[in-house]
């Protein structure tokens, strides 16, 4: 049967309108979103736009609906798949497995830590008005592993976005390099900017047009060790753009191990080396310093002992 779908994408850079939401919405292809173009199914700022090379500006809004065959899916993840760190009355902290994703996007439909918080807290997810992502408060790429937070109700959840939006929060990364790092400490303030030909990629904005429509974004890397061609690194991020980590240590000839998208793999770390491993904030409700740590995965330990690269 079929059910419309609803869409809502702030435009990060300046770009076609076919183009911004091909790269967005994987599951449209490029004349479907012609054909909802033509017809009136996309708005710009609640101005419906019939023209695929009309122009979207930055930070504009853009909403889009159309009607998609309806799939009944059952998660097959169990409350047990999932490890709480920290949890209170408005607040936990979860350890995010590599290779779950924190919610479904337009694509193909797989478990999520989304079906694990409606899974273990039936009443308060079903409270929250977005009902797509109750509880999220942040993101983690499905490939990195490590600390998430999920608010269990709707004011934390505000509160808690704030904050992040304010930068009120440290976050702090383990990232395992390939190369002997030098350097005990490292400041990288870097644009990005999505990559014009590859949609699902980021790069360094360089050209004076990039740097305009690009995304400011601020990481600092500190030297736990380095030994046999690889180095681990704290990592805190300032500001949190996507794939930010991953192109900023590339953009100084260290890529993540195990990044195949930016062209890294490592033969006994089937995954990307990045984990979060730190956050620490000022509770929004309870006014005391929240400070949470994970461990170094034991995969990331495996490989540090190993001298394959």
């Amino acid at each position: 049967m079929p059910k419309e779908q609803k869409f809502q994408i702030v435009a990060k850079e300046s770009l076609r309108l076919d183009k911004l939401i091909s790269s967005e919405i994987d599951s449209l292809s490029r004349s479907r979103i012609e054909t909802l173009i033509n017809e009136g199914f996309v708005k710009v700022n609640k101005l419906v736009i019939k023209k695929k090379n009309f122009k979207v500006q930055k930070n504009d809004l853009i909403n889009i609906r159309f009607e998609s065959e309806e799939k009944i899916y059952n998660p097959s993840i169990k409350v047990q798949d999932i490890n709480i760190v920290y949890e209170d009355d408005y607040l936990l902290a979860i350890e995010k497995p590599c290779g779950l994703l924190v919610h479904c996007g337009a694509g193909k439909r797989e478990d999520t830590v989304v079906d694990w918080f409606c899974l273990k807290y039936p009443d308060e997810s079903k409270k929250f008005l977005d009902k797509e992502r109750p509880g999220i408060i942040h993101r983690l790429d499905k490939d990195t592993s490590g600390l998430l937070l999920l608010a269990k109700d709707e004011e934390t959840l505000k509160l808690m976005q704030t904050i992040f939006q304010e930068r009120e929060i440290e976050k702090y990364y383990f990232a395992l390099v390939k190369g002997s790092m030098q350097r005990k400490y490292g400041k990288i303030e870097k644009p990005l900017i999505r990559h014009h030909k590859y949609k699902n990629k980021y790069k360094i904005a360089i050209s004076p047009e990039d740097i305009q429509n690009a995304r400011y974004a601020l990481s600092e890397y500190f030297l736990i060790e380095s030994q046999d061609n690889k180095s681990l690194l704290k990592v805190r991020i300032h500001t949190g753009r996507t794939h930010q980590i991953r192109i900023h240590l590339l953009s100084i000839k260290h890529p993540v191990l195990g990044d195949s998208l930016y062209g890294d793999t490592h033969k006994l770390l089937p995954r990307l080396a990045l984990h979060s491993s730190e956050l620490k904030f000022i509770h929004p409700v309870l006014n005391k310093i929240i400070s949470i740590r994970s461990d170094i995965p034991d995969d990331f330990k495996i490989v540090r002992k190993s001298e394959v690269l």
